[in-house]
């Protein structure tokens, strides 16, 4: 098949490459999140995106690697975010390198990318349609966020906790990051169909210094059963 010549992507006023693939992926990632993955055709995501059918092709190669490309998008913010929030305290660079800390820095990071703007909100919807209904390879959220950031977690604490056992660090971890989602979850649910007046939103630094307490307590306690 021959290859799509760029420039003909770009006679409809589409501009340029990298721009029109960027339009792609905010238009896909709203639909997909709106109307699911079957009901998102290519034609209504070119038509909102503003570009021809052949930019799909031209890009992704199809709807199903084009599925993929949202969720890597955001999956790499999110897993850069964390990451460098990792290491900004283990650096010492702008606090003292403690559990505290780095439960704190971690726990924002995590929140921050899920919270807010209705382009985060987007893909929080999208992602709990895609716990309902699977389209991605079944490795795509391990190797894009969640091993790279477990396992720099993992690291840090037994660092700054070195009596800490490595399979405890890893439970602690787990545990910390469990309870984030269950905050992201609660709030999401709440936005979509709850009175806010009745029922109130997690607030987020509230959350995060209740979840930091009871996360460091739960290491501390692990510490001192390991040194019995």
């Amino acid at each position: 098949m021959a290859r799509i010549n760029n420039d003909s992507l770009g006679d409809q006023g589409e501009g340029k490459s990298e721009e029109v693939r960027e339009r792609l992926l905010d238009s896909a990632e709203k639909l997909f999140a709106e109307d699911g993955f079957a009901r998102s055709s290519i034609r209504k995501i070119t038509s909102s995106a503003g570009c021809n059918i052949a930019a799909v092709n031209y890009h992704f190669g199809s709807k199903d690697n084009l599925y993929c490309e949202v969720f890597r998008r955001r999956l790499g913010l999110m897993r850069e975010l964390r990451m460098t929030s990792v290491q900004e305290v283990m650096s010492g660079a702008d606090s003292e390198v403690t559990m505290e800390n780095l439960f704190h820095s971690f726990s924002h990071a995590f929140l921050e990318p899920m919270t807010g703007e209705s382009a985060r909100r987007d893909f929080m919807k999208l992602m709990m349609r895609e716990m309902l209904d699977k389209h991605l390879p079944v490795e795509l959220f391990g190797k894009e966020l969640i091993h790279p950031t477990i396992a720099m977690m993992t690291e840090a604490l037994i660092r700054i906790c070195p009596g800490l056992s490595e399979e405890a660090a890893v439970m602690s971890v787990m545990s910390l990051v469990a309870q984030l989602i269950q905050i992201v979850r609660v709030n999401s649910f709440l936005e979509e169909s709850i009175d806010h007046e009745k029922v109130p939103m997690f607030e987020v630094d509230a959350a995060v210094g209740h979840i930091v307490k009871f996360s460091v307590a739960g290491v501390r306690a692990f510490i001192e059963e390991d040194e019995r």
